[in-house]
Formats: structure tokens, C-alpha cells, sequence
């Protein structure tokens, strides 16, 4: 009996001594995982870093490549095509592509109207001068249709009165037309027939009825998906610094036109506006015609 008591107290201590070490060598290797996944982390970290700089540099040298190699026609589908990739010269078109220019213009007007609110007259001039840069020149004139109060869009201006310094000032007898000069540049961020995108940037100043300036950001989006179609659409938000507490304007503009000559090319426009200035937010119509050079 004895020595069963003690062949009993010597397999607990065993067994206990063997959890022990057992829990020693699991928490000693629990450490070490511990340490040794702080490098690992740290590689892994690294990896991702590397790799977004990798990404990065590719989407930069395919810019600079697309950019860089693009040639304009002398217009529109002029040789079926209007911009090419074939030739590559830092000095100027190669030989075979003497017909390829580095630089491209247009220069348009339209007549657009937003129904019981607006109507008005717009011209543009934009292009580029070197492969990727180039101006966009802008200057809109709206004429008031109907009475302001019978036509308001914006909660925050109620429409039993007209507001008393937003833009009511455009009813004045002496003062029925505002205007909008929009001066700046573009500068592009993909080439393609099928369709290419710029961004630009420019200085906006109100004039006539309206007196307040700002800047405006957007985007142009161009497509020559067959001949003689051309499809265009710019889109933009004007943040403004003036008197009549306006935080910011967004306009888009949508349009299909077609090269009905060399050079000359005729549109119809689908617009919107959110415009507080103007107390106009909704849809309008333009149709205009372009040169191009």
C-alpha cells in the first residue's frame, strides 16, 4: 500500500514538473513567435510600401509615354483618325508624320436657355499648346426670363420675396443681363480616341449685375468614337469669394456634335446647373459650333 502511495505522489510530480516545462517551452515559443513576427510585420509593411511605389512609377511613365507620343491632326477625322501615337520626337513631328502637329485648338460659341429662368450666350476658346498643356478660356452672358419670385429653386431663398442680396440685383432695370470670365489651363491626364481626359484649373470672376470672384476645377472628358461624331463632356465646381454668402456652383455640360466641314463642326448640348447666384438649378439646352485648328 505503501508503495502504491508513493508510485502515486511520484506520477503527480512527474506530471506536474511535465506540465510545467510544457507551459514553459509553449510561452518560450510564444515569445519568440512574438519577436520574431516584429521583422516579419515590418517586411511586409516595407513590401506594400515598395509596391505602391512600384505602381505609382508605372502610372507616372505611362502618363509621360501617352503624353509624350500623342500627335494631333490638323482637325477632326482630317485622315480618319484625329490623334495618333505612331511617331515620337521631343523637336517636332517626325517625317512620315508631317501631317501631325504637338498642339491643337477650338474656338466656339452657343446659345443655351434654362427654361422660365435664363437664357444666354457662350463662348469658349481651349487647346493645347505642347502635348499635355494648354488654355481654357471662358465667357458666359444670362438674361433673366420671368419674374425671380415666381421661379425659385433654392429652399433657403423663400419665394414669396425675393432674396435681398442674392443676385436679385440681375432684375434692376439697368442691369438685366450678368456675366461670368473664366481664365486658366489644362493640363492632361490621358490621351485616346476613344476617350481622353484633362483637368483644369481656373481664376472666375462675375461681372454686370453680379460683382464676386472665385475659382473653378473640372474635368473634360473628349471622344471620337467614328466619323464625323464628336461627343464632349466638362463638368465643374465654381467655389466663390463674395458678398452674397454662395459657398460654391456646379455645372455639366454634355453635348454630341459632328464635323459638317473641314474644321467646322456643329453641336447640340445638354445642360445642368446648380446656381444660386442665378437662382437656377435644373436642366437646360445649347447648341453651338466650333473651329478647329
Amino acid at each position: 500500500m505503501e508503495k502504491r502511495i508513493k508510485a502515486a505522489i511520484l506520477a503527480f510530480l512527474f506530471a506536474t514538473g511535465s506540465s510545467a516545462v510544457s507551459a514553459e517551452v509553449a510561452f518560450n515559443a510564444g515569445t519568440l513567435s512574438t519577436d520574431q513576427d516584429q521583422p516579419q510585420i515590418q517586411r511586409l509593411s516595407s513590401s506594400s510600401d515598395t509596391s505602391g511605389d512600384i505602381l505609382s512609377e508605372l502610372f507616372s511613365l505611362l502618363w509621360l509615354v501617352n503624353n509624350l507620343t500623342v500627335s494631333f491632326d490638323a482637325y477632326p477625322y482630317a485622315n480618319g483618325r484625329y490623334l495618333t501615337f505612331e511617331g515620337f520626337s521631343l523637336y517636332g513631328s517626325d517625317k512620315e508624320n508631317s501631317a501631325m502637329q504637338d498642339w491643337r485648338f477650338e474656338i466656339e460659341s452657343n446659345a443655351f436657355v434654362f427654361p422660365k429662368k435664363v437664357w444666354g450666350v457662350e463662348s469658349r476658346l481651349e487647346g493645347i499648346l505642347w502635348k499635355f498643356i494648354g488654355p481654357v478660356f471662358e465667357n458666359t452672358i444670362y438674361y433673366p426670363i420671368g419674374d425671380w419670385e415666381d421661379n425659385n429653386d433654392f429652399e433657403e431663398h423663400p419665394s414669396a420675396l425675393p432674396p435681398p442680396e442674392v443676385a436679385m440685383d440681375i432684375f434692376d432695370p439697368d442691369r438685366k443681363y450678368a456675366g461670368n470670365v473664366r481664365l486658366g489651363g489644362q493640363l492632361s491626364l490621358w490621351y485616346a480616341n476613344p476617350l481622353s481626359l484633362s483637368v483644369f484649373l481656373q481664376w472666375s470672376k462675375w461681372y454686370g449685375a453680379i460683382d464676386c470672384s472665385g475659382t473653378e476645377l473640372g474635368l473634360i472628358a473628349k471622344s471620337y468614337p467614328a466619323d464625323p461624331i464628336l461627343v464632349e463632356w466638362r463638368g465643374s465646381i465654381q467655389m466663390l469669394k463674395d458678398k452674397y454668402h454662395i459657398d460654391s456652383i456646379y455645372e455639366s455640360h454634355l453635348e454630341i456634335g459632328a464635323m459638317v466641314a473641314p474644321r467646322i463642326e456643329v453641336y447640340g448640348a445638354w445642360k445642368y446647373t446648380h446656381n444660386p447666384l442665378l437662382n437656377v438649378k435644373g436642366h437646360g439646352a445649347a447648341a453651338g459650333a466650333k473651329i478647329h485648328w
